[in-house]
């Protein structure tokens, strides 16, 4: 094993048992194809910010897997029982004011070390992706990340309910983490080749219909170039998904 294509076949015990071995890019596949699930059985569950929770339930299942512990066979089932334990342990109640992707110097401290595959200048990166977002989601995500307020105070501020408020922001995080995704992701003048990469930030999302999932796993499957590309954009999500920045402080 090794290469998308057969990490993509592998069974989930066997990924599992791979991830025990050290492979992280298995538990990266592992997350890809639980990830987005997992989300919504915490959103079914809490109004705590979902993807942190999903994080952190991951973070803990790749301790106990390194620990020797862990599940050995229906990882989807132990997933969603970890996450069901890191609600009801109220581990995550102050969630609302934890961001997965914060401020500038936070994506960068979260893409870690360039590769080959990855821009020279990460600071560039981020500073670009950080000005595609609009103006309302730039300032949901400072509010959130820099200064540190909550949903509920977001709301006030904006005079909406905290409801809207989290669904404004949760979206706010996605297009700022897409943005910093796709731009790792090597540009090519391939039109077939060029037609599946855009749609990379959204495979790992898990936002990606069945049927363009299984004809983009075909592709990467068979095209080395997009195999490269789409190994360096996974292991960028990744980092980024895994990552545990600083918590903002606390408005006052």
């Amino acid at each position: 094993m090794g290469s998308f294509h057969n990490w993509a076949l592998a069974t989930d015990s066997e990924l599992v048992e791979a991830t025990r071995q050290g492979k992280m890019d298995a538990y990266g596949e592992l997350w890809i194809r639980y990830a987005h699930a997992a989300v919504k059985l915490s959103q079914s569950l809490t109004r705590c910010d979902a993807e942190d929770i999903v994080s952190e339930s991951f973070a803990r299942i790749l301790r106990h897997l390194r620990a020797g512990k862990g599940p050995t066979t229906n990882f989807r089932a132990y997933l969603f029982a970890t996450v069901r334990t890191q609600i009801v342990d109220g581990s995550r109640a102050k969630s609302a004011d934890t961001v997965l992707i914060g401020d500038l110097e936070q994506l960068v401290a979260l893409a870690g070390a360039t590769t080959a595959h990855e821009p020279c200048d990460v600071a560039d990166v981020a500073k670009s992706s950080w000005n595609s977002l609009g103006k309302r989601d730039q300032s949901l995500v400072w509010a959130s990340a820099v200064q540190g307020y909550s949903t509920s105070e977001i709301g006030v501020k904006l005079g909406i309910p905290t409801h809207h408020a989290s669904v404004w922001l949760h979206r706010a995080r996605k297009r700022l983490r897409t943005a910093f995704l796709t731009a790792h992701i090597p540009e090519t003048g391939d039109p077939v080749c060029a037609s599946h990469r855009r749609r990379f930030a959204l495979y790992l999302a898990g936002d990606c219909s069945g049927r363009r999932r299984i004809a983009l796993a075909g592709h990467v499957a068979a095209c080395s170039p997009c195999a490269v590309a789409f190994a360096a954009a996974r292991d960028v999500y990744f980092r980024m998904a895994m990552a545990k920045p600083p918590r903002a402080g606390t408005h006052r």
